[in-house]
């Protein structure tokens, strides 16, 4: 697919801000009951809907760093897993573990004691199996499992591929596999215990196969380029009809078990549709300008998610405290979103930016060299 990066670049960042403004809603204070009909049933929508948009950036992070790796392989006829790992560790460490330190420090002014194990469980990303410091950064854990996994995969592709022309012929089928798998896990789990979201939202083996969805969309585009444009252009009516019956699905309350089984999996083959179905190219300059406000959003989206939960938890309570606010529902709100989006956009310059420079500086992308 030949297309600009910026222009890539818009479509992804628009889909990543979908993403977090679903998390962010997942999150908000609930309505109290004097609360106007109509905004009390616009919010309690956002808050039952939102838990999905993590599935939607499980499903951007595995096609775009999947991609990576398909690209750096079609350019150089060879993929620098070492590097690779070096370079997602530069993105997904530093503004991580700021917020562990920062935490810490935040809990011990307190007077409160942070236990040694929850600060292992959530430096070694353990903390959606067991407690860490924050419950918000399970899917960190998630995707960070997925790297070493697809690290581990493409490995192998390239060791033990029959046809060196095609190294990643095996890939779709192991892929679906993976989906198989998930799929049958979370009916066991389902079957075994009650519904929890520590046991049937958050564990790596039940969740995976949704960024192993966004590998499959990677794949089909660097891959097999010609299928992915036919299906592309002809099928953009059934594209559609995917993605908004997945939307339809989050009708359904996440507590039944249909959803936390077999909708997780209609969830991410609908957020592939998206995918796929998002114009890439044909931005006109005036429809950049008006989007990029929410283009700005989805590209700070990262530290945005990490630092919404405290946004919420530790500065809207110490306004109030400090300037005898007594906020109304409509004003925590949204001081809420307001402090979120500020502080991870701060947090994004502070740290995230710099040390992508760093990283340029010490291990440049191969495509690039």
């Amino acid at each position: 697919m030949k297309t600009a990066d910026s222009e890539r670049i818009l479509g992804l960042d628009m889909l990543r801000a979908i993403a977090i403004l679903m998390v962010l809603g997942r999150h908000i204070y609930a309505p109290p009951a004097d609360l106007q009909v109509v905004p009390a049933i616009l919010i309690r929508t956002w808050f039952e809907i939102g838990w999905a948009g993590v599935d939607l950036f499980f499903v951007l992070s595995g096609f775009l760093v999947s991609g990576l790796l398909f690209k750096e392989h079609a350019l150089t006829g060879s993929i620098n897993i070492k590097r690779f790992l070096i370079r997602r560790g530069f993105k997904i460490y530093p503004a991580f573990y700021a917020l562990l330190l920062i935490s810490i420090g935040y809990y011990r002014s307190r007077g409160e004691t942070v236990p040694l194990m929850h600060i292992l469980t959530e430096s070694f990303f353990l903390q959606n199996y067991t407690r860490g410091v924050w419950w918000h950064t399970w899917s960190l854990a998630v995707e960070e499992h997925y790297y070493f996994l697809l690290a581990f995969t493409v490995y192998l592709s390239l060791a033990h591929a029959r046809n060196k022309a095609e190294p990643f012929a095996a890939l779709p089928k192991i892929l679906l596999a993976i989906g198989a798998g998930c799929l049958t896990l979370r009916i066991v789990t389902a079957w075994l215990l009650p519904f929890h979201e520590s046991t049937h939202l958050f564990p790596t083996h039940l969740r995976i196969d949704s960024l192993m969805a966004g590998t499959f969309v990677a794949y089909a585009m660097h891959l097999a380029p010609q299928h992915f444009q036919r299906l592309k252009q002809r099928r953009r009516l059934l594209l559609a009809v995917m993605a908004l019956a997945s939307g339809a699905l989050l009708a359904i309350p996440l507590q039944i078990p249909i959803m936390y089984t077999l909708g997780y999996s209609v969830l991410y083959m609908g957020s592939g549709a998206l995918l796929i179905f998002a114009p890439w190219e044909g931005w006109s300059v005036r429809m950049r300008q008006m989007l990029e406000p929410l283009a700005f959003i989805g590209r700070h989206s990262y530290s945005i998610y990490l630092w919404h939960v405290p946004a919420k938890g530790w500065l809207v309570p110490a306004l109030q405290n400090h300037f005898q606010w007594p906020l109304s529902y409509g004003e925590c709100v949204g001081t809420y979103l307001f402090l979120s989006v500020g502080i991870g956009v701060a947090m994004s310059y502070a740290i995230e930016t710099p040390f992508l420079k760093l990283r340029e500086r010490l291990v440049p992308s191969r495509q690039r060299r």
